[in-house]
């Protein structure tokens, strides 16, 4: 096992592209911004930012802006931070991405989440639209864009990520992708007219989006949408959280979808959302239990 203390100056992915991809690494990164893109493929790799001061991970790619090969950076291509590895682990951490939000910018990533069983702890994401990707891609993705992402990128696996007292930051479909991730005691802030969550659940997935016990915030002065469905059968659970600004009346968005699987515990009534029997929560506990070792009651 490999540890590491590293410092802003230091070019964190020249260092783990040094290493063997078995090599099992943790990284200690010194307070300060570490203004870097990164790619990463170790598994049971961890980041440990400081305790005593702000570690922040940040870079500023966005969809619209031109790649090198000639093509548009599209939305999956702009992440600050890409974790491809099983089993990783981010402790006190800012991953953002700074490209800031406009109409001539699109989506802009600041984290994307292929590999498995990551797990997040007291760590911020910083974005506007798109902030965090909870890999896999929706399937139709994977066949519409091999000719510019790599096949490691276009697996339809199903992954699992755990978000740990978290806070989390952006406007539009902010929190989206295919996943199942549980977000856990996390602070959610919408800072501008948009929609928390994205899911693209693929219909074999019991659970996608899961937020457990967080606090709901709308920093924006218009009502927000909770969460629309980016594919049918996106998933999305809110259990026992607490909301704070202006939440649209409908609460949820179809999206042209008509398989959709939103739902609130304790149940508020909503044309799009369904109540969870008390066996359903049963089975939704022993999930987490299992997958996140994490109970949502």
């Amino acid at each position: 096992m490999i540890s590491l203390n590293l410092k802003p100056q230091d070019n964190i992915q020249e260092i783990l592209d040094g290493y063997p991809l078995n090599e099992e690494i943790t990284l200690y990164l010194e307070a300060g911004t570490y203004i870097q893109k990164l790619r990463l493929k170790h598994n049971h790799l961890k980041i440990f930012g400081s305790t005593t001061g702000e570690t922040i991970i940040t870079f500023n790619d966005y969809s619209y802006k031109m790649h090198e090969d000639g093509l548009l950076y599209n939305t999956f291509r702009t992440s600050t931070v890409m974790i491809l590895g099983d089993h990783c682990e981010l402790r006190n951490l800012t991953i953002q991405n700074h490209a800031g939000s406009h109409l001539t910018i699109g989506q802009a990533i600041a984290l994307t989440l292929y590999g498995n069983h990551t797990k997040l702890t007291d760590c911020r994401l910083l974005g506007h639209q798109d902030t965090i990707f909870l890999g896999p891609l929706p399937k139709d993705l994977c066949e519409r864009y091999d000719h510019f992402l790599p096949l490691e990128e276009r697996h339809n696996r199903h992954l699992h990520h755990f978000f740990d007292h978290c806070y989390i930051e952006g406007d539009v479909d902010f929190i989206f992708g295919s996943g199942t991730a549980l977000f856990n005691h996390c602070e959610i802030i919408s800072i501008g007219k948009g929609f928390i969550s994205a899911p693209s659940t693929y219909q074999t997935f019991a659970y996608g989006i899961i937020f457990h016990r967080c606090k709901i915030k709308n920093h924006f002065l218009e009502p927000i949408i909770l969460a629309r469905p980016w594919r049918e059968y996106g998933s999305t659970i809110f259990s026992y959280c607490e909301f704070e600004g202006l939440i649209d009346s409908l609460r949820y968005d179809a999206w042209d979808k008509t398989n959709i699987r939103f739902y609130e515990i304790p149940y508020i009534s909503s044309l799009l959302s369904k109540e969870l029997v008390i066996e359903e929560v049963e089975q939704l506990n022993s999930y987490c239990l299992a997958h996140f070792n994490c109970s949502i009651k």
